[in-house]
């Protein structure tokens, strides 16, 4: 899937009220840290919304790239983190960073957008945000992992974006590797956390979102240079 979303900046406060009851924003531990702030941004691998299989009821913030907890070292744990940005289904019963989390560890992870690059030519690239069609906001799904920091004994939350093959839409689009995130309807979101789910109702839920009700709108020059245009996004 993508490497950059979107948050605006009302959407943390309005989840909460939702998921929580409260109107207050920013809560959790890790809020210094994760924050993030402005109006509308996008993001390579900062702390992103997300509400978790064991905390249903609780929206907190994760590190964008998943760390497994059987990282010995720093310098491991954030390679393996630039390479887990997103989780594929057709593989993530099998990947050793995946395997246990998707079982056990599985979360919402909630955007206003995200933006993905075009390929029209060698030089030419179209970069276009997606959004829902008549929604505030789209829920992911996604897995997620501790992992204890051998320097300084903190231990950090960090998830994946768990992906599929396009949609006509999105293969489109992302017309190199032609994947796309899993977005959950709220019902299916529900399920996607309940605990008791097998490995075949878990595979049930990770397919395509239907295209007519996404939208994309291809980014002006001007918006487009505030982007970077690194193209290894979706896997």
């Amino acid at each position: 899937m993508c490497n950059k979303g979107e948050e605006d900046d009302n959407l943390e406060g309005e989840l909460r009220k939702e998921i929580e009851g409260t109107d207050e924003s920013d809560s959790g531990d890790e809020k210094d840290d994760l924050k993030l702030s402005g109006t509308h941004f996008a993001y390579d691998h900062p702390g992103i919304l997300v509400r978790t299989q064991e905390q249903p009821n609780l929206l907190q913030r994760m590190s964008w790239g998943l760390r497994p907890y059987f990282c010995e070292s720093v310098e491991r744990a954030d390679k393996i983190a630039l390479g887990t940005l997103n989780a594929k289904c057709e593989t993530i019963f099998k990947l050793a960073s995946f395997r246990m989390p998707i079982l056990k560890q599985r979360c919402l992870i909630y955007f206003s957008a995200f933006y993905e690059t075009q390929h029209r030519s060698k030089k030419e690239k179209i970069k276009y945000k997606i959004s829902l069609r008549g929604k505030r906001y789209m829920i992911l799904a996604g897995v997620y992992d501790y992992w204890t920091n051998p320097d300084t004994g903190k231990t950090v939350k960090s998830c994946s974006i768990v992906t599929c093959e396009a949609n006509p839409l999105m293969a489109e689009i992302h017309n190199m590797k032609k994947r796309m995130p899993v977005i959950l309807e709220e019902d299916v979101a529900m399920k996607w956390l309940n605990p008791a789910l097998t490995r075949p109702e878990i595979e049930s839920l990770m397919v395509q979102y239907p295209e007519e009700k996404m939208l994309a709108v291809p980014l002006d020059p001007i918006e487009r240079d505030l982007f970077s245009m690194d193209d290894s996004s979706i896997s």
